[in-house]
């Protein structure tokens, strides 16, 4: 993109590629490499943003794990009488 803002500067200026390059060709090279440089950081931003899907994707299953293992624990616990309310009254931290 500089090197074209260069060689059109110098082209306005010192008359260089007069009668190689239209006026316009160079303006319309740099728009279009604009252009491009636009989609590729919108394919950089949507690449991060499939990545950290992904990761929080993998943090809410292995939380919703936890969870439910929490659950069949507590339920466990529950037939079997003990309770953390009961253990702690107790004295205990661990059921014998």
């Amino acid at each position: 993109m500089v090197l074209l803002f260069l060689v059109d500067l110098a082209r306005e200026l010192f008359g260089l590629f007069a009668g190689t390059i239209p006026p316009f060709v160079l303006l319309e090279v740099a728009i279009f490499l604009l252009s491009l440089k636009i989609v590729w950081m919108i394919h950089l931003q949507m690449k991060l943003h499939h990545f950290q899907f992904w990761i929080l994707n993998s943090l809410d299953f292995q939380v919703n794990e936890l969870s439910r293992r929490m659950r069949v624990l507590e339920h466990r616990a529950e037939q079997r009488g003990v309770t953390p309310a009961r253990r702690a009254a107790k004295g205990r931290t661990r059921p014998s």
